[in-house]
């Protein structure tokens, strides 16, 4: 961005410049060099500063720990879209009488509503993400998923899966097709076999003696024979239950069938909407786990999707390789699979945030904001040699922070009247926080190049009359309008265009970027002649006989 600015910008302008494409402008040209009486509207100007930071400040209370997200508070978020239409107090309601509690209190929610979308809705909880150990009493605590599963169960939009159970394919664990589905292959004597990621090596075949040609087959370890024709055939290739424990799967195989193995099962999977290939793993482990008998290793899965490069991404489409020992534990395993994304309502997005670590957030998001003002004093002291500047702009600085979290906080009523500003719930989150500390930047950007003016224009003077500080102001004035106007028409696209992870954050510097400017004219300023002339009565100057710069900013 730095390069961007400097180097690529001036040669655009100079090209510019050489062709005529733009001609000399002057920045005094764009308000004129009538001089304004700024700090003669400062009673004016505190008057309305004070009232809007009383104002945020009391909104600000009431709302209490409901002003932080949870990333900041702890608790957790989800995004549910239902069947039909339904309202936030429905919603809301719903969740109230299902009277969930967490250590004695019943679960505090919040519920927006999607504005691209009148069935999606985001639902956040006072509910943090623990485990049972770390639970009151050891006690595990619901999900938010689970709640909201059960309490609305019925009226959401469930995961859904499809897929075509005559497509398995059954490969070898080098990756050939069998010939003859149903039908295991004979392996020759200590051959390796594998499944999953790495082929070659995720499954070892279980060593077997080989068979005889036209000799009956016998259990060579176990305590009691059993001829081949009394004895079940296993079904598809499947290991009894007897081989799985014993672990010598293989070991009462007829002779045309020589010694098992595990093959690779290949499948299509379709869910209705996006999902992680980490939860695709899950939901194959919990169809394992129900079935009881189907051996399964989360090592021996295989996933792709187009366009996909990890499993924690989204799709809807996944291609599963599978170690099975059979074509029906396979069939079984994906059939329990589609039973349960049947009732698994579909969630956008779902997070949570433990309380402890919600607790160290807030810690580094403080201390972020208090080490930015300190370095902030520290840097404007050793530039102007005088630490009233610092202060001056550490005032403007907190005040421009204290109005934007007021209207974070003012944003739960303003959304109600002013939806059509795309106002919402707003909280303070992460990004939220990201947003104030580039507010601060812009900010004391802009209260520096008023302060430069006011050294240049004070020249070797001691003091500082409110003559100069208008003058300076009136001679910054158009760069600051330029500067503030090109970037609030950036922010404001963003604001409107840029999706609802960002929507917060470019709520906050909307107003950020309106109070910075603001607040560098009268805020600033005002301080800073009252600081440098505190007990001494300022001599009356002339403004047309002040010393001036003739240079333009």
């Amino acid at each position: 961005c730095m390069f961007t600015a400097i180097y690529c910008s001036r040669i655009l302008f100079n090209v510019a410049e050489r062709r005529r494409w733009i001609t000399e402008l002057k920045m005094n040209q764009i308000v004129g060099s009538t001089l304004l009486d700024f700090i003669g509207m400062r009673r004016v100007a505190a008057v309305i500063s004070v009232v809007v930071i009383l104002v945020g400040l009391t909104a600000f209370f009431i709302r209490g720990k409901g002003m932080l997200d949870t990333d900041l508070a702890g608790g957790s978020t989800a995004r549910i879209e239902f069947v039909s239409v339904k309202t936030v107090d429905e919603i809301t309601e719903s969740l109230r009488q299902a009277d969930y509690k967490y250590m004695g209190d019943p679960i505090r929610y919040s519920v927006t509503q999607m504005k691209d979308n009148d069935k999606a809705f985001k639902i956040d909880a006072s509910l943090p993400v623990m485990d049972a150990e770390e639970a009151p009493g050891g006690d595990p605590v619901p999900k938010l998923d689970e709640i909201i599963a059960d309490v609305f169960r019925g009226q959401l939009v469930m995961l859904n899966l499809d897929y075509d159970p005559a497509q398995i394919k059954l490969l070898r664990p080098d990756g050939t097709p069998l010939e003859t589905p149903g039908i295991m292959p004979e392996v020759e004597e200590n051959q390796p076999v594998g499944g999953g990621p790495n082929m070659e090596h995720a499954i070892s075949a279980m060593p077997q003696e080989e068979p005889a040609a036209n000799q009956d087959t016998t259990a060579g370890t176990s305590d009691s024979a059993a001829d081949p024709q009394e004895t079940e055939q296993p079904e598809l290739g499947a290991p009894t239950a007897q081989q799985l424990e014993s672990g010598a799967e293989g070991q009462q195989q007829p002779a045309t069938a020589g010694r098992r193995e595990r093959f690779v099962a290949e499948v299509d999977l379709t869910f209705a909407h996006p999902i992680t290939g980490e939860s695709v793993i899950g939901y194959l482990q919990s169809a394992a786990d129900e079935l009881g008998d189907v051996p399964f290793d989360e090592d021996d899965v295989e996933l792709k999707a187009p366009g996909v490069e990890s499993i924690r991404d989204r799709a809807t489409k996944w291609n599963v390789k599978m170690g099975v020992y059979g074509e029906s534990d396979a069939f079984r395993v994906f059939e329990r699979v589609q039973e349960t994304m049947a009732q698994e309502p579909y969630f956008a997005s779902s997070s949570g945030v433990g309380g402890q670590v919600a607790g160290q957030t807030q810690q580094k998001a403080l201390f972020a904001m208090v080490a930015s003002l300190i370095g902030i004093i520290g840097y404007i002291w050793i530039r102007f040699q005088n630490v009233a500047f610092g202060l001056a702009a550490i005032v403007a600085l907190v005040h421009d922070v204290l109005v934007v979290l007021g209207a974070i906080a003012a944003s739960y009523w303003l959304a109600n009247i002013f939806g059509f500003l795309l106002i919402e719930d707003f909280r303070i989150s992460l990004s939220v926080v990201a947003a104030l500390l580039t507010i601060i930047g812009y900010s004391l950007n802009d209260t520096i190049v008023v302060f430069d003016r006011i050294r240049e224009v004070r020249g070797k003077r001691t003091d500082i009359t409110a003559e100069m500080i208008n003058r300076s102001i009136s001679q910054t004035l158009s760069r600051t309008i330029l500067t503030s106007i090109t970037t609030l028409i950036v922010v404001v696209i963003l604001y409107v265009l840029g999706g609802e992870s960002i929507h917060a954050f470019a709520y906050a510097l909307v107003i950020g970027v309106m109070v910075g400017t603001y607040s560098s004219i009268f805020v600033a300023s005002p301080t800073l002649l009252w600081l440098m002339n505190r007990g001494v009565a300022p001599p009356t100057v002339n403004p047309e006989k002040a010393p001036a710069s003739q240079g333009s900013v």
